[in-house]
């Protein structure tokens, strides 16, 4: 985490205490579409599943083909630009 802060830092876009870290590995996932009420069934649902938590926060939002990047997009051999390529 200190990695990615420090390389955000070293860019000079943003003040120090603008950059957030949050970096969480999924190794379960289900892709959908639909998100009509979606956060607030999803919260819902936690809060029933989680009880004793005292605080649940759900933000939907649509990636931004100008601002997002990952490991497949990266990668010289994916010409199509395919953000699934290789996994």
């Amino acid at each position: 985490m200190a990695a990615v802060y420090d390389t955000a830092d070293a860019t000079g876009i943003f003040a120090n205490n603008d950059i957030k870290v949050r970096i969480q590995s999924f190794h379960h996932y289900k892709l959908g579409s639909n998100k009509t009420n979606f956060s607030k069934t999803i919260t819902a649902r936690l809060k029933k599943l989680l009880p004793s938590t005292s605080f649940l926060s759900v933000s939907i939002s649509e990636y931004e083909a100008a601002t997002y990047c990952n490991s497949s997009l990266i990668n010289p051999r994916n010409t199509n630009h395919d953000r699934h390529f290789e996994l």
